[in-house]
């Protein structure tokens, strides 16, 4: 498993427990999407955790091109990687998730098994709890047991089916105006060069995106994300408290925060929404600074 533990340069006294926060990225991405948060983020004190999903980034996992990264798989990637940086004894109460990232911090805040570490801030970024995908994701999703299989074997056509689905899911990530030109083009830039060479260079990274989409993104999945989403923030986690924040872009075609959407997340208790104007799902590429200031501002209750 790929990680980063990166500390603040400042002591923060004899005894005191770090202030973790840990970062976790969206389908196809890697840890790097958090470059510019995690340096905003340890400036304020934090020591940052994040890490890349088995077969993304760098991490290769041990199921094949295709393994099955469903919840109990990625949750149990968190506790381990957990119990290697802080040991079982210490508190790591903000978890930030991106999209998938944003379902798997919904998890594991949920997750009894976590109870000790106290996890009672959630950052989510643009929470793939719903979703525009494309038509080969869609076709994928009622056959999963085939397309697992085919992707396994490394069918050729498959594979580039979905690399080219996801490229230009891509496309459609970042914000535009009406004109159709993206609000920001350097970040679009980067962004596309990194997940052409990702698709190269990764001999499992279609396996990743398929092996996470078919156990994490359907609409069955996504459904069920919700309602444990609307109890960990309505009621909290076994008497404690989980103050979420939710973020997003208005111009998200990709995961969209419609009216219809943002009236289902406000019937829930214990959750501020803030909209990001002229950003899309890749918000963190685009310009992160809001992102920081809003969740420095929300996290500090938590050490008060």
């Amino acid at each position: 498993m790929q990680f980063v533990v990166e500390q603040p340069a400042a002591a923060q006294g004899e005894g005191a427990q770090p202030k973790y926060a840990v970062l976790i990225h969206g389908l196809g991405t890697s840890l790097e999407v958090y470059d510019d948060l995690s340096v905003e983020l340890v400036s304020d004190g934090f020591t940052v955790i994040r890490y890349d999903f088995l077969n993304h980034g760098f991490s290769v996992g041990n199921g094949g091109k295709c393994m099955d990264l469903g919840a109990e798989v990625m949750v149990t990637q968190v506790r381990e990687l957990l119990d290697v940086v802080c040991g079982e004894e210490e508190k790591v109460h903000a978890f930030v998730g991106h999209s998938t990232g944003g379902i798997v911090s919904i998890l594991a805040a949920n997750c009894e098994e976590l109870d000790g570490r106290e996890i009672n801030q959630l950052g989510l970024v643009s929470p793939a709890l719903w979703a525009d995908k494309p038509l080969i994701a869609q076709i994928a999703d009622k056959v999963p047991g085939a397309v697992s299989y085919l992707l396994q074997q490394g069918v050729p056509g498959l594979s580039f089916a979905i690399a080219d689905a996801y490229l230009k899911n891509c496309d459609e990530a970042f914000g535009r105006g009406n004109d159709g030109a993206y609000f920001y083009p350097e970040a679009y830039a980067k962004a596309k060069a990194f997940n052409e060479k990702l698709l190269k260079d990764h001999p499992n990274a279609v396996g990743g995106i398929g092996g996470a989409n078919l156990n994490m993104l359907t609409g069955t999945a996504c459904t069920e994300w919700r309602a444990i989403l609307k109890d960990v923030a309505s009621n909290g986690v076994r008497g404690r408290i989980v103050n979420t924040r939710l973020i997003f872009g208005n111009r998200d075609v990709v995961v969209p925060f419609g009216s219809k959407h943002l009236d289902e997340l406000k019937r829930m208790s214990n959750i501020t929404l803030v909209e990001l104007p002229n950003q899309g799902h890749e918000s963190l590429y685009e310009d992160s600074a809001p992102i920081a200031a809003t969740l420095k501002k929300q996290f500090e209750r938590s050490y008060a």
